[in-house]
């Protein structure tokens, strides 16, 4: 959070305590592409509970070749 390592059970409360500083309740996630799924669902779930209006995924553009030539991309 903040470019700071939040555990999970920490992530509700310090989530709110930095929602309630401003006025837009927009949450960003920027996480790394080995997360699941599911986790991100999760914390998805976890910034609504804080308080969170707004939500946006910020995700790096990958071109074809780069699919092609890495597997752990997206690609085959």
């Amino acid at each position: 959070m903040n470019s700071k390592d939040v555990p999970e059970r920490e992530l509700k409360s310090a989530l709110s305590d930095a929602l309630a500083k401003v006025d837009q309740k927009i949450v960003v996630f920027q996480g790394d592409r080995k997360v699941l799924l599911g986790d991100m669902v999760r914390i998805l779930g976890i910034a609504k509970q804080a308080g969170a209006e707004q939500i946006a995924i910020a995700a790096k553009r990958v071109t074809g070749a780069q699919l092609e030539n890495n597997p752990s991309a997206g690609g085959s």
